[in-house]
Formats: C-alpha cells, sequence, structure tokens
C-alpha cells in the first residue's frame, strides 16, 4: 500500500517541475514537508499560494487545484492567522490597542463591544469615563465632553488620553498593568524614583529608559491580611520620595499621555 506521505510528496514534486517548467527558477520559494516558505522565511502553505489557479496556465490550473485541496488538512493546524484576527494591544504616545486620541466614544463602543460605559468623578483629573467589562475595569477614557458628573455621555466625545487598568495591553517594551515593579526595570532600566502625587496620593515611577508620554503608577496588589498602603519605601525625612520599594510592588495603571513627564 502507498503511503499518504509519499502520494503527498509525489504531489509536490509534480508541482514543482511544473512550475519550474512554465516560470523557470523557483528560488523565491523553498518546498518541503508539504510547506512553502517564501523568500522571506515567512510560512505559505500551498492552500494560500494557489488559492487562485486561473493565473496559472490552463494546463496547470487542474494540477494546483487539487494540490490545495490535497495539502488542505495539513495546512490548517499551522495555517498563520490572518491580521485581522490578531488583537491589537499595544500601548503608545496617543492610543492602547486601536483606540486612539481624537476618536468619538462611539467608535470606541464598536471596538470594545459589550462594555460597559459610564460617567465617572474627575477628581480634578478632567472629564472621565470608566469602562467595564464583565465586572473588570478596563480603563478610564479622558475626553473633551462636559466637565460635568452627571452630564450624560456624548457619543461624539473625544478621547484625549487613556488611563489602562487591563492587563492585556503592553508597551513596545512589553510592561503591562500587574507586571512586578522589578521586572519593569528589567525592560525599562534602572528605576529613578518613586513619588506620591499630591492630589490623589497615589505613587507613580520614574525608570531610566522610560518612554516619553507616558506615566507608570505603581500599588501593590490587594490581599485580605495585608493593610499594606504603598509599593515604595519611604523614610520619616522624605515621605514623598523615594529610590526604594516592596518586593510584591506592582504596575497598576499605566497612563497616556503623561501628566508628570519628567
Amino acid at each position: 500500500m502507498i503511503k499518504k506521505s509519499n502520494i503527498l510528496t509525489a504531489i509536490i514534486a509534480a508541482a514543482m517541475i511544473l512550475t519550474a517548467a512554465n516560470f523557470g527558477p523557483i528560488s523565491a520559494h523553498r518546498f518541503f514537508d508539504g510547506q512553502i516558505l517564501d523568500s522571506f522565511g515567512t510560512s505559505r502553505y500551498a492552500v494560500r499560494l494557489y488559492d487562485k489557479p486561473k493565473v496559472y496556465p490552463k494546463n496547470n490550473s487542474v494540477v494546483l487545484a487539487d494540490m490545495r485541496t490535497d495539502l488542505t488538512s495539513h495546512s490548517l493546524r499551522n495555517k498563520p492567522a490572518k491580521p485581522g484576527n490578531r488583537s491589537n494591544y499595544l500601548i503608545t504616545a496617543n492610543s492602547a490597542g486601536d483606540i486612539r486620541f481624537g476618536m468619538t466614544i462611539a467608535k470606541v463602543r464598536k471596538i470594545l463591544k459589550g462594555a460597559k460605559f459610564t460617567r465617572d468623578m474627575d477628581a480634578g483629573e478632567g472629564v472621565i469615563i470608566s469602562v467595564e467589562k464583565a465586572g473588570k475595569s478596563l480603563m478610564w477614557l479622558y475626553t473633551d465632553g462636559k466637565d460635568d458628573d452627571l452630564a450624560p455621555i456624548a457619543e461624539s466625545e473625544k478621547v484625549e488620553g487613556i488611563t489602562i487598568f487591563d492587563p492585556r495591553y503592553k508597551t513596545a517594551q512589553g510592561v503591562h498593568c500587574g507586571m512586578t515593579v522589578s521586572e519593569s526595570e528589567k525592560r525599562l532600566q534602572k528605576l529613578k524614583k518613586i513619588w506620591m502625587e499630591g492630589l490623589t496620593g497615589n505613587e507613580l515611577a520614574t525608570f531610566s529608559n522610560q518612554p516619553k508620554g507616558f506615566d507608570f503608577w505603581i500599588g501593590l496588589p490587594a490581599t485580605k491580611t495585608s493593610d499594606e498602603q504603598s509599593a515604595g519605601i519611604y523614610s520619616k525625612d522624605d515621605p514623598d520620595n523615594t529610590t526604594r520599594y516592596k518586593k510584591r510592588a506592582i504596575i497598576t495603571m499605566i497612563s497616556v499621555p503623561s501628566s508628570y513627564d519628567q
């Protein structure tokens, strides 16, 4: 009995011969084990390369179409995901994933489908819309809307700033909420200082290689047994600034643009 692998190899070999005969050398593609790598080394299974047999000579179209069918089962497991299927969670100086400054709340709702949008207290920081999903805080959106906690959210309000809580969102260096400060140092280099923001008492950390336009807020993970309040270790001489922190200290929020660029 002829093994399926031998049949597959024969089909690929035939395709190579046909390709070489009609199109000359095939140096732009390398064939092996039923897989095709393009000149950039990117995986391109035959099911994707030959999805338009009409572009090939008529005498080859049937062969290539059959090859597509034969290789389908082999390519399904490893076929590269289409770009549209991948979620964007990159934080930049003017965006969080697909949410960008200048975007209306109406557009943000389409991106964050199923999320709950609520006007929040501004605490002197401007107009804030809190975004939650499945009981978890995703982010705050700072908008150009009315500076009124009781005002309804206008779909035309535009995003001017974002504070992220969702750990799926990451900076280009891979820093995200929930990451320990010690791990963040490996990515953003040595911690320069920690200080308490005067209005809220929240703590900010500044790193040696911190990307411009970002604020990194830190704190301690919530526990039922701990009553510790601060992530930083402060002295009596300077209760608001330090370069030392507790081992459990983590990144709790990431804000763009920075309100405290240093």
